[in-house]
């Protein structure tokens, strides 16, 4: 038998190295091998081994003509042709970067995707890689073979190999050569395979060649051998090419003869197929379903799916501001406080719906209430479960009730290379809708922790849910949350790579606990929490300025404070506060914090409380929107929402801390002293202040809080603080400006909202049209009169928000 080695035609061979993209790029630029007898070029590639001359041999290098004439008889090149779906909405087109670049680079250039196929048997079966294209997207599918073009279409979709069956007429059938499979020569890890490629280059295709070298396990005998490699770099250019999910792996794999013994549908191929059916006979045998049955199959688990998905409406909290408006444009970009925003979850039990949308603590104190959205009137309020601590995703409960179906859990993940669905929830025409199309596990990716996980042959959507034919859930794509990510956000929120998890497949086997036991995996800091307390935060009780340079230069604290990079320096220290029971002082330096469980501390870097988070917020901003207003105080009290406000809020209340901080002692000494501190959550402050409001007096006034005292030097009972003037209202003829201070009504003191409510409503009982207010404005009083005749008890607001 003549032995040979192949020509190294290292223009990118297919199982070592990323192959053309679809659009018909040409040969890399990797050099090839020199002529017998002369020098090679240098390379990093190890050569081949090279084996002993067969009698009658002269060219070691030679191609086997078996092989070449075999791959001009049996290679076709398939074309698809596209169409859009004019039924989509354009909204989807621009979100969906499948869809998008799929018309971008072939629907509006009017240009077809080309691809090698084999053409397996007689009867005109041609084998093409499963690029996953969905039918609506496909206008028509042309076989060229011998300068001649045939109609085909999709017959099959195999399960043992990621390919796809073509079937041609009955005519076309007998102008097509179908490859001579040769039984296969199992040898282990002396197995040698050939392989040839069609490529396109310039307006030429071409066939290449290469010799394929055996790898066996590294532990553990020769087990299973592989040929070839697989890696996220070798899939986005073979099973992903252009995101359009085309790619030019096919391959035909050969003996040392050069006898077709296979075909490659990927970058690596196993002798014992566990991993995909590769040999030729097999392939003629592989089990799959049939194109039509695969349609039916797809319009009933969508039918299905479309009864157990839900459209989940948040109801954000309106107004507030400040960290409100903040928290949420951090978990979306997409709405804003006092909106509704919809997402889509697909019910799990009779009574239990999951989403596969990211929430933290911030997001969830804006949420008011929740419910499912059955039709435009017709909607129904739901629970809130909790979120995942593990995986991006939280569960809602229908307290009444059952919904009408829910999704079974598969026995187990697909295998390697086993088709399922993406199942895609959204909106379409008005009602629910899933997009179904398919992909496979392709191979294992090192992620969070060192621990391997699932990466697919082609992108998934994030929040996208993965089933199998019968529909049940075989996993999910969504983001791993991280330990301690809210704690280890704050020092990276300025730092390009965020401290977000990544997106990756969690299968069945890792969910069905979180999906059979939800309430036993959710997060104890994520909860949906009352108006009112949900607007509290935590605290210690300080107020504080950021270290600079020139400061620690001038009080000889440059070591400490790191050059003034570090450290929080207090200026004030609330009276009956944690701090004050922690023997805080002024001038103390805030050097860091260090949570339970956390493998680094929270340094308070002083840059974190610069860029007005130390200062004025910018919340009190909305005081000035009318020009009725002009007239309202600045605020001289310091906002609680700081960086240290923050830092306990993501730590949790309850938890004990190690705050570090240093005392200066004079001329640069000091002392640094590390206490423990149990985080405590905070008396309400302007943000979270019991509050009263009246429309048709045009006033809200809200309680006076801690901060406000300790700015104004009040004593109590302090009055109420004027927290908004209508355009227009008896308030604002009255002269009532925002941010003052109303101590006293007919002359009585103040101590709150509620009082003040009760009084104006005593005196308009008793037919009293207007009541005097006396005011506190810089330092000094004033009195005004409050029109109150047009005063209704039916306008109060906010005296029956929920609180503790």
């Amino acid at each position: 038998m003549r032995r040979c080695t192949v020509l190294a035609w290292v223009l990118a061979g297919l199982l070592t190295a990323p192959a053309a993209s679809a659009a018909g790029e040409g040969p890399t630029t990797r050099p090839r091998a020199k002529a017998r007898g002369k020098a090679p070029k240098a390379t990093t590639r190890p050569a081949a081994p090279r084996r002993a001359k067969a009698d009658g041999d002269t060219d070691e290098e030679a191609v086997p003509q078996a092989l070449i004439d075999a791959s001009r008889r049996s290679f076709v090149v398939v074309r698809y042709h596209f169409r859009k779906d004019t039924s989509e909405s354009l909204t989807t087109v621009q979100e969906d970067y499948r869809i998008r670049r799929l018309y971008d680079e072939y629907v509006d250039q009017k240009r077809p995707a080309e691809m090698p196929g084999i053409v397996l048997d007689d009867q005109g079966h041609v084998l093409v890689v499963d690029g996953g294209l969905e039918d609506r997207f496909l206008e028509r599918i042309e076989v060229e073979s011998g300068g001649k073009t045939f109609p085909a279409r999709r017959a099959r979709l195999l399960f043992d190999a990621p390919g796809i069956r073509l079937a041609v007429d009955a005519e076309a059938a007998k102008a097509l050569r179908p490859v001579r499979f040769v039984p296969f020569q199992d040898q282990g890890v002396n197995t040698t395979l050939l392989q040839s490629a069609l490529y396109k280059s310039d307006d030429e295709w071409r066939l290449r060649f290469t010799s394929l070298r055996p790898a066996l396990g590294f532990e553990g005998g020769s087990g299973n051998i592989y040929f070839g490699g697989r890696s996220p770099i070798q899939l986005d250019a073979r099973f992903g090419g252009q995101y359009t999910g085309f790619s030019h792996s096919m391959g035909l794999l050969a003996d040392t003869d050069g006898s077709p013994v296979g075909c490659a549908l990927t970058s690596f191929v196993d002798l014992k197929q566990e991993e995909g059916v590769w040999r030729g006979p097999d392939l003629r045998q592989a089990d799959g379903i049939d194109w039509a049955k695969l349609q039916a199959a797809e319009d009933g688990c969508r039918k299905r799916m479309i009864d157990a998905i839900h459209e989940v409406v948040l109801v954000l909290r309106q107004g507030g501001g400040g960290e409100e408006d903040e928290s949420y444009r951090y978990s979306s970009s997409r709405s804003a406080a006092g909106r509704e925003t919809s997402t889509y979850g697909v019910a799990i039990s009779p009574t239990e719906i999951v989403v596969l949308r990211p929430m933290d603590s911030r997001m969830a104190r804006q949420i008011e209430k929740i419910y499912i959205k059955h039709s435009p009137t017709q909607r129904q309020p739901v629970e809130f479960v909790g979120a995942y601590k593990d995986i991006g995703g939280f569960v809602v409960r229908l307290p009444e009730g059952k919904l009408p179906a829910h999704v079974a859990a598969a026995d187990g993940p697909p295998g390697r290379m086993r088709p399922f669905w993406m199942a895609r929830l959204r909106k379409r025409h008005g009602g629910k809708y899933v997009d179904l199309s398919t992909n496979r596990l392709y191979g294992k990716s090192r992620g969070y922790e060192g621990k391997y996980h699932w990466y697919a042959a082609r992108p998934i959507a994030p929040g996208t849910f993965l089933v199998d034919f019968d529909g049940r859930l075989v996993g999910a794509y969504t983001r791993q949350r991280l330990e301690h990510e809210e704690e280890r956000g704050l020092e990276t929120r300025s730092r390009y790579r965020s401290t977000d998890g990544e997106y990756r497949i969690y299968t069945i086997a890792e969910l069905r606990d979180l999906l059979a036991q939800p309430v036993a995996h959710m997060d104890p800091k994520i909860q949906v929490k009352p108006k009112t307390l949900a607007k509290r935060r935590a605290w210690v009780g300080v107020e504080y300025v950021p270290m600079t340079n020139r400061l620690a230069e001038m009080l000889k604290l440059e070591t400490p404070t790191k050059d003034g990079q570090l450290g929080f320096r207090v200026n004030a220290v609330y009276a009956g506060s944690p701090a004050e029971k922690l023997k805080l002082q002024v001038g103390d330096i805030l050097l860091k914090l260090q949570a339970p469980g956390l493998p680094y501390p929270i340094e308070l870097a002083s840059r974190f409380a610069r860029d007005g988070e130390y200062g004025f917020s910018s919340r009190w901003d909305s005081s000035f929107e009318d020009e009725d207003e002009m007239g309202a105080v600045e605020p001289t009290w310091r906002t609680r929402m700081n960086f240290l406000t923050r830092a306990f809020d993501a730590i949790g209340v309850g938890k004990t801390v190690q705050l570090t901080y240093f005392r200066p002692t004079g001329d640069g000494q000091g002392d640094a002293v590390t206490v423990d501190y149990q985080i405590e959550l905070a008396p309400p402050d302007q943000e979270s202040a019991p509050k009263w409001k009246n429309r048709k007096l045009g006033l809200t006034v809200k309680d006076v809080t801690y901060e406000v005292r300790h700015a104004l030097n009040l004593q109590p009972p302090a009055g109420v603080i004027v927290a908004k003037v209508e355009s227009g209202s008896p308030a604002v003829i009255a002269k009532v400006y925002p941010n003052e201070v109303i101590t006293r009504l007919d002359d009585k003191p103040l101590a709150s909202a509620q009082e003040m409510r009760d009084r104006v409503a005593a005196a308009r009982q008793a037919g009293t049209d207007k009541v005097r207010l006396t005011i506190l404005r810089l330092g000094k009083t004033r009195f005004a009169d409050l029109a109150v005749a047009e005063y209704e008890p039916a306008d109060d607001e906010g005296l029956e928000e929920d609180r503790e």
